[in-house]
């Protein structure tokens, strides 16, 4: 049986429907798209899974991307690339 009750909601849920009642526009409206999508919320939230080496390796990228604008080619960004990893 499903119950509608406030007080049946998981804690971070609760949370976020008495937020709604706030009266700043913008946190409502990030309050309801949250509701709308909190299983994948809690997924996210819950995961094992992470994004980290992905973000490592593009950031290494954009960096030596900014250290060389302007001097090289794009073979030389290559090479570089390769004797980093």
């Amino acid at each position: 049986m499903v119950s509608n009750s406030r007080d049946d909601l998981p804690e971070p849920e609760k949370r976020i429907k008495d937020a709604r009642s706030t009266l700043i526009k913008e946190f409502h409206t990030f309050c309801l798209g949250v509701l709308n999508d909190f299983s994948v919320v809690q997924k996210c939230v819950y995961s094992s899974m992470r994004n980290g080496q992905v973000e490592e390796q593009v950031n290494k990228l954009k960096m030596i991307k900014r250290q060389m604008y302007g001097r090289a080619s794009f073979n030389l960004l290559r090479k570089r690339l390769v004797c980093k990893e």
